[in-house]
């Protein structure tokens, strides 16, 4: 992720969900920004099942989930978010990323270009 698509990404986020990325959050988008091409990688090997990739903090482990079963590990709040999220996403060729940090509680998702 280039430094104009992180500033698309934060613009993005703020014009769909209200969102403004937090000093306490940005360090998550920036996180997943430095494994880009590591999570586009992964998402490669699996792209025709469409998964939601996980960056998880702070072991920096990258997953790639079917989307029902991660639906299913999120509160009915976030699921609600995720389904209109994931539609989106797939219908325009994108990739939807969560990046959550055990340690500090925190998460967030935003979705990115296959390419």
């Amino acid at each position: 992720m280039t430094p104009l698509e992180y500033d698309f990404l934060r613009k993005s986020l703020k014009e769909r969900s209200g969102l403004v990325l937090s000093a306490d959050k940005e360090y998550l988008v920036e996180t997943a920004r430095q494994r880009a091409s590591e999570i586009l990688w992964f998402y490669n090997k699996y792209a025709d099942k469409k998964p939601v990739m996980l960056l998880e903090l702070p072991s920096q482990k990258i997953y790639a989930y079917p989307y029902l079963e991660f639906k299913n590990t999120l509160s009915e709040r976030s699921q609600k978010v995720l389904e209109k999220e994931y539609d989106e996403a797939v219908a325009h060729n994108k990739i939807v990323v969560f990046v959550k940090d055990n340690d500090r509680e925190k998460m967030i998702s935003f979705s990115v270009d296959e390419e």
